[in-house]
């Protein structure tokens, strides 16, 4: 299983920028997608 620190490190810029995006919108997200992103590690998605 690949750590979140490791994840990230290997992010593009634009996938940087999507995750910062769906981060402040993350009120809209339905609670399967939330889940979606906690199973990948993201931390504020929980």
């Amino acid at each position: 299983m690949i750590a979140p620190q490791d994840l990230c490190q290997n992010l593009t810029l634009s996938d940087k920028a999507r995750l910062s995006n769906t981060r402040s919108r993350r009120d809209e997200l339905d609670q399967a997608q939330r889940a979606g992103l906690a199973e990948l590690g993201v931390e504020w998605a929980q």
